[in-house]
């Protein structure tokens, strides 16, 4: 199946959360936490650069918040052409070159990356916070905060946040020996009355494209009070369950019933998402790592399931949470 390239990767799947323990915490504390409001309600308009693997893509995005919820729309401005559309919780990518749209009625994160959320108060110990300096980014002031893990499991990250409306601007992501995975930055932007929500509308109609799935069905979540069926035995140090939904599908009522499972695990600011897939009989799958963009991916067949980790964390944190996954 064709991807939504690895900048769709990137910006689908990260949220951002974290704690703060020294003086300057507070400050920083306070930056995140208006950020990640800023980047939810916030009206803003504007195109952006987005750098990994030694290519680059541009992308215009448009984001408004109103009585009806959150409307996303980002269309490519370099490269082939693709839109990604985002309606609350349905997410759709479009490929006009060859008449496909992408849907994941499940995706909930916000296309832009790098959003804090409450667990900020509530985890510490995996991250250094600091307060950096002020700087210029799209002709707009800009206040740098740096993420710095303490192990190897994860990744540090720096980023600008706009001094007056709070949204971000510009993220760094960096691995071991702060090599730089990947970059984001804004080269103009707008807010609210200033923002054309006519950019909003599709260029191209639904109607028009064969509809395929994204990665695992969307299914039913697991009811309240469920357990996961599966879990990670040693996880990576801070990492825990923030979530798991069950799926089960099936051709026909004769047909045996492919079972899913997928499972969240999040440190407070890095996340893993791990998928567990029963496999038809006599079917196999490749083994191995893969990389889109700055998002990693992990998979491994273990008698007749597929388990695959994906996350924007190194291949060793991947790797520890499929290796060490077990059913309850």
């Amino acid at each position: 199946m064709k991807r939504c390239s690895g900048l769709l990767a990137a910006l689908c799947l990260l949220t951002i959360a974290g704690t703060l323990a020294n003086a300057d915490s507070a400050t920083v504390h306070d930056w995140l936490q208006r950020m990640a409001d800023a980047m939810q309600t916030a009206d803003y308009q504007g195109t952006f650069v987005y750098v990994h693997d030694g290519e680059l893509e541009s992308m215009r995005i448009t984001h408004v918040h109103d009585d009806s919820g959150s409307r996303e729309r980002l269309v490519s401005v370099t490269g082939a052409l693709r839109e990604i559309v985002r309606e609350n919780d349905e997410l759709r990518c479009v490929f006009p070159d060859n008449q496909t749209m992408l849907v994941d009625a499940s995706a909930g994160a916000p296309l832009v990356p790098l959003i804090p959320s409450e667990e900020l108060r509530r985890q510490n110990g995996q991250y250094r916070f600091t307060l950096g300096s002020r700087a210029r980014v799209a002709g707009r002031d800009a206040q740098q905060l740096v993420i710095m893990p303490v192990d190897e499991f994860r990744y540090g990250y720096e980023l600008w946040v706009d001094v007056e409306y709070g949204v971000l601007l510009k993220s760094i992501l960096r691995e071991a020996e702060n090599r730089v995975v990947a970059k984001l930055m804004f080269t103009d932007i707008r807010f609210g009355s200033a923002v054309d929500i006519a950019e909003l509308r599709p260029q191209s109609s639904p109607e028009r494209f064969v509809s395929v799935p994204m990665g695992v069905p969307a299914g039913e979540p697991a009811s309240i009070g469920e357990p996961p069926r599966w879990h990670a035995s040693r996880p990576p140090p801070g990492f825990k369950l923030a979530g798991h939904r069950h799926v089960k599908d099936s051709v026909d009522g004769r047909a045996p019933r492919r079972v899913y499972e997928h499972l969240v695990y999040s440190d407070g600011l890095a996340s893993v998402s791990i998928y567990v897939e029963t496999l038809p009989a006599g079917q196999s799958s490749v083994s191995g790592f893969t990389r889109v963009g700055a998002m990693n991916a992990y998979s491994r067949q273990r008698d007749n399931l597929l388990i695959t980790a994906i996350g924007e964390v190194p291949n060793a944190t991947l790797q520890r949470f499929a290796d060490q996954l077990v059913q309850e």
